[in-house]
């Protein structure tokens, strides 16, 4: 099957070479979904001088699914955030650096987004210098 194809190519790769390997390589689960790894393989060789394939795999599934998820919800933010018509940017809590900005800010005070995210909130009250 493609998994396991996959899987003898990525070892073939690890054994032809003479370092550690990093992959990301999935397995199929039986309700029909898969499960992720984050996998090192590595060459070695034994006191007899036989090359063998040694690997640690750590199960990433749980991360990737998280990471989906998270993706999904910025994306759908970004969505909403998008075809408002309000001026929107946000700011990082920690630096107070504006870290991004909708369309309609950027079109009602003339900016681009790097030139919009490149200036401090302070530059963006009336009445006080930069």
């Amino acid at each position: 099957d493609e998994y396991t194809a996959v899987w003898r190519d990525n070892d073939r790769t690890a054994l032809a070479g003479d370092r550690v390997i990093e992959l990301s390589e999935s397995i199929p689960m039986a309700d029909g979904g898969e499960s992720h790894w984050a996998t090192y393989k590595f060459p070695f060789r034994d006191a007899a001088g036989r090359r063998f394939l040694a690997g640690i795999g750590l199960d990433v599934t749980e991360k990737r699914r998280v990471e989906d998820a998270l993706r999904a919800s910025e994306a759908k933010f970004r969505g909403v955030v998008d075809r408002l018509a309000e001026g929107v940017f946000v700011i990082d809590a920690g630096t107070r650096a504006i870290v991004d900005a909708n369309a309609a800010i950027l079109d009602m005070l003339g900016y681009t987004a790097a030139e919009f995210t490149a200036l401090a909130v302070a530059d963006l009250v009336a009445g006080e210098s930069p």
